[in-house]
C-alpha cells in the first residue's frame, strides 16, 4: 500500500562563515548562512531530509520565510496525501506558492528522499542511477591581494582543490583578482568565476575574452 505524508516538521539553523573564508561578491558580504532544514515522516515511519538554503541577498528567502510557508500553508495541502507521484505534490506546491523556488526545493528533496527510502535504496538509484560516485567541491576566493592569498590558504588548508573566484565588481578588478587566483591554485586547478549578477550581458561577453588567456 502506498505511504501517505503523516507530518512535515521544520527547524531553522543559523551558522557562522569561518572568518577566514567569508564570501565577498557583487551583492554583498555573506559570513552566515541560515538554513531550514525539512523532515517528511510517512505513514509508515519512514523520514526522508531535505534543506533550504535561505540567504535573501542571494534568494530572497530566508529561514522565517520558508519555515512560515511550510507550516501554514505546504504542509496542510500535502499532509494526508499519497507519497507517490511525488511530481503530483511538486505540481500542488507550484500552484500554491509562487516564486520561492528554494523553500520549494527544500521540501520536494524531502519527498523524494522519503521516496526511496520506501524503496530500500538511495535517491540516486531510486532516479535511475548515479553518473559518478564523487565531484569535486568548490570554494568561494574573494578579496584581493594579501586577503585573497589568505582566503587560498585557508582553503587548501581544509583541503579544497577546486575554487571559484568572486567577480561582478568592475571588470579590470576583475580581471586581476582572476589572474592572482590562477597564480595561487596553479595551472591544473579547476578555476571558475561567479558573477551574482554583476556583470551586464555587455560586461559578461567583455570579461569573458579578457579572462579566456
Amino acid at each position: 500500500m502506498n505511504d501517505t505524508i503523516a507530518a512535515i516538521h521544520t527547524t531553522v539553523v543559523s551558522l557562522p562563515a569561518h572568518p577566514a573564508l567569508v564570501v565577498r561578491g557583487a551583492k554583498g558580504t555573506h559570513d552566515r548562512s541560515e538554513f531550514c532544514l525539512v523532515r517528511v515522516v510517512t505513514s509508515s515511519g519512514v523520514e526522508g531530509y531535505g534543506e533550504v538554503s535561505a540567504t535573501p541577498l542571494w534568494s530572497g528567502e530566508d529561514g522565517t520565510t520558508a519555515q512560515h510557508f511550510i507550516r501554514s500553508l505546504l504542509a496542510p495541502a500535502l499532509v494526508n496525501r499519497p507519497l507517490t507521484p511525488v511530481c503530483a505534490l511538486e505540481q500542488t506546491m507550484d500552484e500554491l506558492l509562487a516564486g520561492n523556488p528554494f523553500t520549494k526545493a527544500g521540501v520536494s528533496i524531502a519527498l523524494w528522499d522519503a521516496y526511496a527510502k520506501t524503496l530500500g535504496v538511495p535517491l540516486a538509484v531510486a532516479l535511475g542511477g548515479p553518473l559518478r560516485s564523487e565531484i569535486p567541491i568548490k570554494l568561494s576566493l574573494s578579496g584581493d591581494g594579501e586577503r585573497l592569498e589568505q582566503v587560498y590558504a585557508a582553503a587548501r588548508a581544509a583541503g579544497f582543490r577546486a575554487f571559484k573566484v568572486k567577480v561582478g565588481l568592475g571588470l579590470p578588478g576583475d580581471v586581476a583578482r582572476v589572474e592572482h587566483a590562477r597564480r595561487l591554485v596553479g595551472d591544473d586547478a579547476f578555476l571558475g568565476v561567479d558573477a551574482n549578477g554583476g556583470w551586464s550581458r555587455v560586461e559578461a561577453h567583455e570579461a569573458l575574452r579578457a579572462l579566456a588567456p
